[in-house]
């Protein structure tokens, strides 16, 4: 697949990925036969944001590989952004709007917290049992 970032998106995500503070690994899962349309966009969006700063990098695996069973992969394409420290994967491939919220992850990751409030933060600390918080976007 040719590259999708056109020049000018690719300077404004180069000039915004200067402020990146820490390293974001990018590992993307797909499985051949089941959504190769977007697991081949999905691997080239990644390729490309990974070559727009050296903080960010990517690998591409098989979601049947050993890595994949490692971090329970049954869908195809699924994102992990630094898998060995964060459980935040992205279902399927950040086309249009979702683009967005993808580059938001990448942002979040590398600063190392999210932009939950003060208050939402305190109030999630006093949970007593181990949640799964999922966050679901779909662009209207």
């Amino acid at each position: 697949m040719k590259d999708i970032l056109g020049a000018d998106v690719k300077e404004k995500l180069k000039k915004e990925f200067e402020t990146l503070s820490g390293d974001v690994r990018l590992l993307v899962f797909t499985r051949k036969g089941l959504n190769d349309e977007f697991n081949e966009f999905a691997v080239t969006i990644c390729r490309e944001f990974s070559e727009l700063s050296d903080r960010i990098s990517f690998e591409h695996k098989d979601a049947d590989s050993e890595d994949g069973g490692r971090y329970g992969i049954e869908s195809s394409p699924v994102i992990l952004f630094n898998p060995d420290s964060y459980n935040i994967r992205f279902m399927g491939a950040p086309l249009g709007e979702e683009g967005r919220s993808f580059v938001a992850a990448i942002m979040m990751v590398s600063k190392g917290r999210g932009i939950l409030s003060a208050p939402s933060v305190e109030r999630i600390g006093t949970l007593k049992e181990k949640r799964e918080i999922l966050i679901f976007v779909t662009p209207t």
